[in-house]
């Protein structure tokens, strides 16, 4: 990267790719005077990373006068971040989204007017459709390689052909692709102990609660002698699920520490959470997508996912957040039946994901008795919107589990009453506006209502809920 080329750049998770791009960035300040404008511009598709990467840049520029600003999203933050850009910075992090809205700013623009580093982390899925859009268009705010002697590095864990030709238009004709480890040498899941466990939705979770207890007793304290403790992520598909999950989870006994983050949560609540389970010996992260790139969590011991992943590239991200940095660890999917497709892609039949032994009846009851303890204390709205993220989610999926719409509605019904602990005689609401988004509408089971009617509706089945709770203790009572 000192040579001045455009690089573009392979590296396993967990090696220090995010190292790889910062030090010669700075070393390539000296010289400059500081604060006279961005002069590396390092764009990241996710704000965790690129609060991650901002983070670090601040610890290798502590000392000197060089300094680092971001623009990372969350409308809180949109000012802010436009009066700390004006005020200087030399060294910009930045998601595509939030840095086209400040570059449309005359006064952002001209800081950004002599960047002669330009940085894609992830560049994989910086390159997918949603996002290459607006890196064409920043790339067309930013100076010109005719006025501005401009390099540009971009690096990914996971680079096909595909990603090359597209690269290949960012990038100078002279480009470098560079591989940091040798055809004989497997990356992160490649190497990675994984298994696999096929369970119903509705046992999927007890499953997922007997993995983590594994988990804990295969590092737990043995004599005098003390191992690394368990650390997990716990991957599912949509964040209303995280949510539901989580609050099962601290309400297991026997288990660490448990948090969930996701995409919903403010900026700083997530920066909160992903800072303790860091710092923590021993947790459970339970986890939307959010989490899957990038993001660096010390001496975790434990991936497991929750249900098919969109697919390979997601199954494999998520796994690289375990045995980083030389450290051990482990990946663990769960499977309903019909998801069993994802095995034989051609990209996970590759990989050495071996049949987990089967646990036994007696256990798997126990705990399933256990999950279904936790169901009276988790509120019904709780219930209702992980069976509709579960609905919307699935109904992505129908094409490769073969599934017709109203076989979708009559697993998503089994899955919310057994899986989820709904109680009442009919299933929670779907707003009308979704249910003919997933052309579920005329399928019989679903409940559709106006979207305005939909959180009435919903607190009206607690309230019921809450009174026939209460009616059945003063009839037990009388």
């Amino acid at each position: 990267a000192l040579q001045n080329k455009d690089l573009l750049v392979q590296a396993k998770t967990g090696t220090g790719k995010t190292l790889a791009y910062l030090v010669p960035s700075i070393e390539k300040l000296q010289g400059k005077p500081p604060g006279e404008g961005v002069a590396a511009l390092i764009i990241a598709p996710t704000r965790d990373l690129a609060l991650q990467i901002e983070a670090q840049a601040r610890r290798l520029l502590e000392g000197s006068e060089y300094s680092v600003r971001r623009a990372v999203g969350g409308t809180e933050y949109v000012h802010e971040e436009r009066r700390q850009l004006l005020r200087g910075g030399d060294i910009l992090v930045a998601t595509p989204g939030r840095l086209l809205d400040h570059l449309s700013s005359p006064d952002v623009s001209a800081r950004l007017a002599s960047v002669s580093t330009l940085v894609y982390d992830e560049v994989d899925r910086l390159l997918e459709e949603g996002f290459k859009r607006e890196l064409d268009a920043i790339v067309e705010l930013l100076p010109r390689h005719e006025d501005v002697a401009r390099q540009t590095l971009m690096y990914s864990a996971t680079i096909d052909d595909e990603v090359k030709q597209v690269a290949s238009k960012h990038l100078q004709p002279s480009f470098e692709f560079i591989k940091t480890f040798s055809e004989d040498e497997a990356g992160t899941h490649e190497h990675v102990p994984q298994s696999y466990h096929v369970a119903s939705f509705v046992d999927s979770f007890p499953v997922a609660i007997s993995v983590l207890q594994d988990d804990i007793k295969e590092h737990a304290i043995v004599g005098s002698e003390k191992k690394s403790t368990s650390k997990a992520i716990v991957f599912l598909p949509t964040t209303r699920q995280v949510d539901w999950a989580t609050a099962v989870l601290k309400r297991i006994k026997g288990l660490p520490e448990v948090y969930d983050i996701h995409g919903r949560m403010t900026m700083q609540k997530r920066n909160y959470v992903a800072e303790a389970f860091k710092k923590a010996e021993t947790a459970i992260l339970v986890s939307s997508d959010v989490t899957a790139r990038g993001m660096d969590f010390p001496g975790v011991t434990l991936v497991l996912q929750v249900g098919v992943p969109n697919d390979a590239d997601q199954y494999i991200h998520r796994l690289g957040r375990t045995a980083r940095a030389g450290a051990s660890g482990r990946g663990v999917i769960i499977l309903d039946p019909s998801e069993q497709y994802f095995l034989s892609l051609p990209q996970i039949r590759r990989l050495p994901l071996e049949k987990a032994p089967s646990i036994s009846a007696d256990r798997l009851q126990f705990l399933s008795d256990a999950v279904a303890a936790t169901f009276s204390k988790i509120p019904a709205d709780v219930k209702a919107d992980a069976y509709r993220a579960w609905l919307s989610y699935y109904a992505s999926q129908t094409h490769h589990l073969r599934w017709s719409r109203t076989r979708l509605v009559e697993e998503g019904l089994d899955y919310v009453v057994g899986g989820l602990g709904w109680h009442l005689d009919y299933a929670p609401p779907i707003a009308k506006s979704v249910a003919t988004m997933l052309r579920l509408g005329e399928v019989r089971g679903v409940d559709v209502v106006r979207d305005e009617d939909l959180e009435t509706k919903d607190q009206a089945k607690e309230k019921k809920a809450k009174w026939d709770k209460h009616s059945r203790k003063r009839a037990k009572a009388g």
